[in-house]
């Protein structure tokens, strides 16, 4: 499945077998190193809302705007203005895959 927005990432994650795989997160530093361990596994969907994803280690994505959002072959890239707790932009990139 090819996903060029927002909207065709949310049908890839309510297909069955879709795992998403953290490949870069630019806090990395900032995490504690027990949960750097579960940031990069693969991971699959456990619940689907129209706002956000909780994986399957328990983990949570929330999608904020469309504009926040590119896609490039088998990547999704989220980069989201600096915010509370962060006081840079933050990136992060996954593999999407079915199996």
């Amino acid at each position: 499945m090819e996903v060029r927005n927002l909207a065709q990432f949310k049908r890839f994650l309510a297909t069955p077998g879709a795992t998403v795989t953290m490949i870069e997160h630019s806090a990395f530093e900032q995490m504690r190193p027990e949960k750097r361990d579960e940031m990069f596994g693969p991971r699959t969907v456990q619940k689907l809302q129209t706002n956000a994803v909780q994986f399957s280690n328990g983990g949570w994505l929330h999608f904020g705007k469309a504009s926040d959002w590119t896609f490039e072959n088998d990547t999704a890239t989220c980069r989201v203005a600096a915010r509370e707790g962060y006081r840079d932009e933050l990136k992060m990139v996954y593999r999407l895959e079915v199996k």
